[in-house]
Parts: structure tokens; C-alpha cells; sequence
């Protein structure tokens, strides 16, 4: 027999951010969300308000960025200092441009030039210890190094360059004899000798020449001789600090022909204002060479360019790249992984293709001790084990749906894949699908060109995993302690990298989400809610984040502030959004973005649907905090069986360690509910901080109550939710 329809009270007592969004919502049971948006997932026995960003820098001096890379270098092999930034590829003034931002006693600009960019350029940026590098689709890939010399950035062409890798091209050809010399080591016969340039710094060799027969008159012993360019030689030598000369030994002195054609090291030479000088043959026996001298491979030792690929990773030694231009589009090369010369990538060697089945390649990315290559629909895994690499094929049919939509944690791959949030071990290829995120991964990859919107990353700090949609500017951040995870809005971020602080602040591995306007932000400490955080957009201590609106005010300009903040500027507001309470504190805010500011306290936004009021609330990027709860349950079951009438007359908010200091104009909840599985509240009031009760009435079948917060720079764990109501056996709804 049902029980009578007399008053209850619903208790709705809240121990974690998860959000069950497999599940049909009208199974849930008590205590679980449905939703869960700005939560703080390291917050157990309630829900904590996640902490924001935090901004870092502001580079002002652009205009639209479209990706970034984080860069670490050492200022100099002798150096203890580090050069860090960011990399960016933007469109100022017109023109796509790819800039390195890095700190040095303040932050510092370099333009790398010699590049032809466009909007469907790809590029990959990737650091040594000394170098970085530079790979851009139909482009010389670039190295770029801190110069001590010059205390500046110096760039260049990554690799030998086309004078220099062929035998007997241009800038290859024959060394000349001159005059012979005594105190030397030749004797009556006849030499080959031959030359190549290399760059110490670098470690970057040319091929090496056409070996010139020398032939030393009879009767002749103990000479040397001077050698020279060729006349007919133009090729510039600045890209090389080295000569190195080789030679073959005595006739007389060798034991079989071969032993006759191998070519010695025999000195090295530095260029003197990029040219030839005092470079001689001759000047070592022949048992010192024999002894100890290195021989040229021609196996080991050819050379080649490095292929215009925008798929570009460092990986433990070697430069890892995609196809060229001309090669079909499965394959990856990689530079010489026997001896340290990441620039040298030697014709069909050194490369892997796989089956046009897999598809295209996607991305590289590195593991630490592995690296993996994604192509559209398979995993490869490879290692470097001493000189040799071995590629395995370790997961088939899923792979990540974008570029930037993997990232290593730990040993695993943590990846949006076609089934969703998967997390895939590197060792054995496993992959498992985290389906408590089911719901928003579903609408992301149901969307267009879902993989160039979706970007990753790990925030060691604060031990989140992020995934970000730049189509709709959501992000998804998983703890991976506990796995726990929410939703954030309103996140503006257009690319992430990872890296530590560049002004050597925190030596923590963190996320930096850089915005289309130039700004660096990343994740706020737990303690910053109403300091440098408790904002989506980084904004100022001192900038203003709520208040009424005054007379004036229209669809597309608030009248924010009676009087100038200096922080209330363009640079810092354009971008964000503000929440604008239309109809009173009793309904959602309308959010709406800004483009503009005017004399520092009046807000130019995209058009709002209808006249604001004066008076009117508003609250500047709000890390919006929104859960919905479970079904309210029939009698003393932990689901709520369908064909039963519910009715809510009131809603409770009880939270602890709240602080609404910095935003007293927003220090409310919206509370409501969503009526027979609708998405948004078919009825909502609203609930002081301070208060005790909303009164409100709903019924319906399947009731959800859902709790909101907009207000800025404020904190507060949400311990529980409680509504009054009736449960009745009538099936009439709305009666």
C-alpha cells in the first residue's frame, strides 16, 4: 500500500564532483550528479568550487594566436641558466607569423624568419638540451639555439643544407694541390683525399667530397702538402665552424684493397672567417692514423636533409619526423640514432612506413621511454634500445581523434578516442574506455572537425588531466588521483603545452593554456579562489567582478561602474564573458561576450537579447559551478520508479568555508528544477548565501534539483541540498 501524500523532506548529502552521465539520469542513485560543472575534484566529503586560472603573462603584441609550444633550453653547454617561453604561431597585422616569447630577466621576443605561413600551416616545435627545433609543413625544418656570444637567439636551416648533401654537388668538388712541403708523411705513390665540413656545435656533418687522387712524385718521402678550395667553389660556408681532411694510407704500408680504400680522419681544421686556412694533408703517419683515428663509414657516416614535414618530436637523442612533401603520408623517419647528429636523416634509412589501412599519421608523442606514433586508426610504440629501434603495432582500430588530443600519465596514454575517454597502457596496448564521461564525450565527437578542436594536457601540480574543446569552449579535467572530474565553461584557452614556470617561480611541470588574445593562464592553487584565481580569464586582484548595472545600458553595452578602475582595460577584459541577470536573481544569467571596454568601467559585449535593467546583477568570468542532482526518490527506495507524482515546494543550500567577500553582489544560489528529464530548470528561484530556504513549485514524474553559483573570487564547499515535497499515487501531472 503507497504511503500518504504528506509533506517530506528530501535530503541530498554530497560526497565528490563525479557526474554519472552513462547511466539514464532517472536511474541514478541518491548522491549522484548528473552534472557536475566547476567543481574541484580534490575535495572530498562535499563539492568544492574549482579554483579557476590564473594568469602568468600577457602578451599584448599579438593579435590572433592560433597554437603554442613550450620551450626549454640550456643558455650554453656551460651554462646553469635555462631559457623557457613559449612559441607561438599567430596572426599580427595581417601576416601569420611564428614567434618565440622567453624569459631572460623579463620576457623577451624573437621572430623566426625565412618561413612561408598560412592558416593551414602545420607546425611541431620540440627541444634538446641546447636546441630546439622547428618542423613546418613544406618548409626546411629550423634549429634555433641561445647564441652566448651574442647573448641572443641565432636560428638556422636544420640539417647539411642542399649545397652540401651529395657527393660532387656544388660546393663538393676537388680539393687542389699546391706547392709540396717537407716535415710531412707522404711517401712515392699515390693518395685519395677528401674533405667534409662539420659544425661542432651542432653536431652537423656535410656529405663528404669527390676524393682527390694526390700522387706523390717518385723518390719522394716525408712531405705534405697545402690544400685549397676549388676555385670554381661558391657554396657559403657559414652554416660550418670545421674542416675535416681524410686520406687513405700508404700503397705500400696496406695489406689488401680495401685496407687501401679506407679513408682516415686526419686533422681537423676550424674556418677562419667562414673560409679555408693552413688546412694541409700529410701531417700524420700513417700508424697513428691506423691506430687510432676515426675512418669514414660509408654506410654510417652519408648524410641527408631532413625532410618539410610538420610533425616534429626530440625524442632521446634523435629528431623524429613525418613524411616529405613528395612521400606518401605513412611512413616516419627518424635522424641517426647510432651516433649523435639529430639534424643527419639519411636517404631510405632510418624510417618506418605501415599499411595505408592505419591511415595518415596524426601525431608523435613522447613518453618518456617510449614514443608513440598515432596514425587515424592504429597505436605504434617505439623504442630506441642502444643504436637500434624497434616499432611495435600495439593497439588497432582506435586511435586519438586529433593531434593534440593525447598525453602521457605516467606510463599510460590518456586519449579521446572514438569510443570516448580512453586510457591506454603503453606497455601492452590495453585500452580502457573511463565511461563515466560517456555523455560529453559523445557530444564533442558527434560534432565537426572534432579532431582540430580538441587539445590536451597534464598539470602535474595539480594532478589534472585536461581536455579542452575550443568549439565550444569547454573543458573536461579528470583527477588522476581518485578519478574524480567536472566540467568547466567559459575555458578560453585555443592551445596548451606543458612545462615548468619560465620565470623560475614553481619548478612544477604545469598546463599552460594560452588564449586567441595572447594571454598564458593555468590552473589556480587551492587556496587562490579569492587572490589570483577564482576566474576563467586571469583577471587583475584589483579589477572589479560583480555589481549592478547603471542606467543607460543597452544589448550590446553595460554600464558596469560608476567610476574608471585602471584595471577594467581591454587588454584584460576582451575575450572574457560576463553573466548578466536579465530577469532578476530568480532566473539563470545570460552570459555574453566581450569586445570591448570604454573609459575603464563600461563593457562593449556581443548583443544580449533584451534591454538589460539598471540594477541588474553581473558577474565577470564566473568559473560557473552547476550540479545536478539524482531523482528525488519515491518513499524509502534509492531510485524513483516513474509512474509516480512528485511535488517540490521548497529548496535548501547548505555549504561550508564560504567566502563571497570579493563578489558580495553575486553571493546567492540559483537553485531549480528539471522537470521530466528537460535539461535546464522548468522553474528556479533563487537562495541568499546567508539564507535559509527558495520557495518554489514543481511537479512532475522525474524531478532533478539543481544548484548554481556565478559569483567570481568567491569559494564555498556545497555539503548538501535538501527540498520539501509531497510523493503522491496519482499518475495526473501538472494538476
Amino acid at each position: 500500500m503507497m504511503n500518504s501524500p504528506e509533506p517530506r523532506v528530501f535530503e541530498w548529502s554530497l560526497n565528490g564532483s563525479v557526474s554519472d552521465t552513462r547511466t539514464q539520469r532517472v536511474r541514478l542513485r541518491a548522491g549522484a550528479l548528473s552534472l557536475s560543472v566547476g567543481a574541484d575534484g580534490s575535495v572530498v566529503g562535499g563539492i568544492g568550487k574549482h579554483p579557476g586560472l590564473k594568469l602568468l603573462t600577457h602578451f599584448t603584441d599579438v593579435d590572433t594566436v592560433l597554437d603554442a609550444w613550450y620551450v626549454c633550453l640550456q643558455k650554453g653547454a656551460n651554462s646553469d641558466d635555462f631559457l623557457r617561453g613559449f612559441v607561438l604561431f599567430h596572426q599580427t597585422g595581417g601576416s601569420y607569423k611564428l614567434t618565440l616569447k622567453y624569459y631572460d630577466s623579463g620576457w623577451q621576443s624573437y621572430d623566426f624568419t625565412g618561413l612561408t605561413l598560412d592558416a593551414s600551416s602545420q607546425i611541431s616545435v620540440s627541444c634538446s638540451q641546447l636546441y630546439g627545433y622547428i618542423g613546418v609543413s613544406g618548409n626546411s625544418p629550423q634549429v634555433f639555439w641561445w647564441d652566448s656570444d651574442n647573448n641572443s637567439i641565432t636560428q638556422a636551416e636544420m640539417g647539411c643544407g642542399d649545397d652540401f648533401d651529395m657527393p660532387g654537388e656544388e660546393g663538393l668538388q676537388k680539393p687542389q694541390t699546391d706547392t709540396q712541403q717537407s716535415n710531412g708523411y707522404l711517401q712515392t705513390g699515390t693518395y685519395r683525399v677528401a674533405f667534409r665540413y662539420v659544425n661542432k656545435d651542432r653536431d652537423v656533418y656535410s656529405n663528404i667530397s669527390e676524393a682527390l687522387e694526390l700522387t706523390v712524385p717518385d723518390d719522394t718521402t716525408n712531405v705534405k702538402y697545402s690544400l685549397v678550395r676549388n676555385a670554381n667553389d661558391n657554396a657559403d660556408l657559414s652554416r660550418w665552424t670545421h674542416v675535416q681532411i681524410f686520406r687513405t694510407i700508404w700503397s705500400g704500408n696496406a695489406t689488401s684493397v680495401v685496407d687501401a680504400g679506407v679513408l682516415y680522419l686526419e686533422k681537423e681544421y676550424p674556418l677562419v672567417n667562414n673560409q679555408w686556412s693552413g688546412v694541409e694533408v700529410g701531417v700524420l703517419p700513417d700508424e697513428v692514423l691506423v691506430q687510432s683515428a676515426d675512418i669514414f663509414d660509408p654506410w654510417r657516416d652519408f648524410v641527408g636533409k631532413p625532410p618539410k614535414s610538420g610533425v616534429l618530436l626530440w625524442h632521446r637523442g634523435s629528431v623524429f619526423m613525418g613524411a616529405d612533401t613528395d612521400e606518401p603520408r605513412m611512413l616516419v623517419r627518424w635522424s641517426c640514432p647510432h651516433r649523435y647528429s639529430p639534424e643527419n636523416f639519411v636517404p631510405n634509412e632510418n624510417l618506418y612506413r605501415w599499411s595505408a589501412a592505419d591511415g595518415k599519421l596524426v601525431s608523435l608523442v613522447d613518453g618518456g621511454e617510449f614514443l608513440l606514433i598515432i596514425t587515424e586508426n592504429a597505436i605504434y610504440r617505439l623504442m630506441l634500445v642502444g643504436p637500434d629501434v624497434s616499432v611495435s603495432r600495439i593497439h588497432i582500430g582506435r586511435s586519438a581523434v586529433g593531434r593534440y588530443a593525447a598525453h602521457f600519465v605516467g606510463r599510460s596514454v590518456l586519449m579521446l578516442c572514438p569510443l570516448g575517454l580512453g586510457m591506454l597502457d603503453a606497455i601492452d596496448g590495453r585500452l580502457e574506455v573511463l565511461t563515466a564521461f560517456e555523455g560529453i564525450c559523445k557530444r564533442w565527437l558527434n560534432s565537426p572537425q572534432v579532431g582540430k578542436n580538441i587539445i590536451s594536457g597534464l598539470d602535474a601540480k595539480s594532478g589534472t588531466s585536461w581536455f579542452i574543446n575550443k568549439a565550444t569552449e569547454e573543458a573536461l579535467v579528470v583527477w588522476n588521483v581518485g578519478g574524480t572530474a567536472t566540467v568547466l565553461e567559459d575555458c578560453p584557452a585555443v592551445a596548451v603545452c606543458e612545462g615548468i614556470d619560465p620565470t623560475g617561480e614553481d619548478t612544477t611541470q604545469r598546463l599552460w593554456m594560452i588564449t586567441a588574445t595572447g594571454k598564458v593562464l593555468c590552473v589556480a592553487d587551492s587556496d587562490e579562489h579569492t587572490t589570483v584565481g577564482g576566474t576563467m580569464y586571469g583577471l587583475p586582484q584589483s579589477c572589479p567582478v560583480s555589481g549592478t548595472l547603471q542606467e543607460g545600458s543597452t544589448k550590446t553595452l553595460l554600464k558596469c561602474l560608476t567610476e574608471a578602475n585602471g584595471d577594467f582595460t581591454e587588454a584584460n577584459l576582451k575575450g572574457a564573458y560576463v553573466y548578466v541577470w536579465l530577469d532578476g536573481k530568480d532566473k539563470s544569467p545570460t552570459k555574453t561576450k566581450i569586445t570591448g571596454v570604454q573609459d575603464g568601467k563600461d563593457l562593449v559585449v556581443e548583443e544580449l537579447p533584451k534591454e538589460p535593467l539598471a540594477g541588474s546583477v553581473w558577474s565577470l568570468s564566473p568559473v560557473v559551478f552547476k550540479v545536478r542532482l539524482a531523482p528525488v526518490p519515491a518513499f524509502e527506495q534509492t531510485t524513483s520508479p516513474v509512474f509516480i507524482r512528485k511535488l517540490i515546494t521548497a529548496m535548501s543550500v547548505l555549504s561550508v568555508s564560504a567566502d563571497f567577500e570579493k563578489c558580495e553582489d553575486c553571493a546567492f544560489w540559483n537553485v531549480g528544477v528539471c522537470r521530466d528529464l528537460s535539461d535546464t530548470p522548468s522553474v528556479e528561484t533563487h537562495i541568499d548565501a546567508d539564507g535559509e530556504a527558495g520557495a518554489l513549485a514543481v511537479d512532475g514524474k522525474v524531478l532533478e534539483p539543481v544548484v548554481a553559483q556565478y559569483g567570481s573570487r568567491c569559494n564555498f564547499v556545497l555539503i548538501s541540498v535538501s527540498a520539501d515535497g509531497k510523493i503522491t499515487p496519482s499518475r495526473k501531472i501538472g494538476g
